[in-house]
């Protein structure tokens, strides 16, 4: 009797060899290049990055397990997943994590009802998080002007280098990630860079966010600093400190962003007040 009362709390009593597994069972090889079944499939059809696997693979491990791990697909319902949202919510998580955490687990189910395990996804009918639309302000005019004021850009950046980086990114509204990767093979003179391929937080060199190569005017001041950079780093990374072997940090550009908007009266407190961020440049 207490062998039974075992196999029947751990869900193993009088099933064949055709029980529907746990969410963990199902788990085991998911987000993975070379082991997942949707990720092979999907690669098939288009290409995908490897930071999307990797945030699969995240959200999997950090959020999906350790609430849905123990649970049978065939028992996980539309309520379950409606109380994991709205608990992640009511918790502080912003509204788009909590919706790209719900899309993972969605694709999931997804593939155990095309393999058969469940006839239905919970997923499906479950709302979507609030996703909180906030004001965008960017640098003013005069605030620009002073940022790159010719007698004063030295002073404020600290070298050209950041200069550069930061006066490409204003005029262009390229990414960090294709502005870190950006070579010396990439410029065109004058005129335009070819953006290639980008240098993710991962450290890799990858294709672009949109897998495609596209090509990006600049003005020529911008050109004759990236041309004086190319002098130093060659065909290799051009935003580099040891000849383009591998591009600045992510952190040091921006300690050197946060750096010059404080030289210019923009201090920490009012930076976060109106989120000033590197990635305004874009805006």
């Amino acid at each position: 009797r207490m062998y039974c009362l075992k196999l029947y709390k751990a869900g193993l009593l009088g099933v064949t060899e055709n029980r529907t597994p746990t969410m963990a069972e199902f788990a085991q090889g998911w987000w993975d290049m070379k082991t997942c079944e949707y990720v092979r499939s999907r690669m098939t059809r288009r290409k995908i990055s490897t930071s999307y696997v990797r945030i699969g693979r995240s959200v999997l491990e950090k959020d999906i397990l350790p609430v849905f791990g123990r649970k049978r697909l065939g028992t996980i319902t539309s309520s379950d997943v409606d109380k994991w949202v709205v608990s992640n919510v009511e918790s502080g998580r912003a509204g788009r994590t909590v919706n790209r955490m719900l899309m993972i687990l969605k694709i999931m189910l997804d593939r155990a009802v095309k393999k058969g395990y469940i006839d239905r996804n919970p997923c499906e009918g479950v709302q979507r998080a609030v996703v909180a639309k906030t004001k965008v302000e960017i640098m003013t005019a005069v605030e620009v002007r002073r940022l790159f004021d010719p007698l004063d850009a030295p002073g404020v950046w600290k070298d050209e280098m950041h200069c550069t980086l930061n006066m490409l990114a204003a005029t262009t509204g390229m990414r960090i990630g294709e502005i870190q990767g950006l070579k010396g093979s990439c410029l065109r003179g004058e005129t335009y860079l070819e953006v290639v391929g980008q240098y993710n937080a991962f450290h890799e060199y990858t294709e672009t966010k949109t897998h495609e190569t596209r090509y990006v005017t600049i003005p020529v001041i911008v050109a004759l600093g990236l041309a004086r950079l190319r002098e130093f780093s060659g065909d290799g990374y051009l935003f580099s400190t040891d000849g383009g072997t591998t591009p600045i940090s992510r952190s040091q550009i921006y300690r050197r962003f946060q750096g010059a908007l404080g030289d210019i009266g923009i201090d920490r407190e009012e930076q976060r007040r109106r989120n000033l961020t590197f990635h305004k440049w874009r805006h």
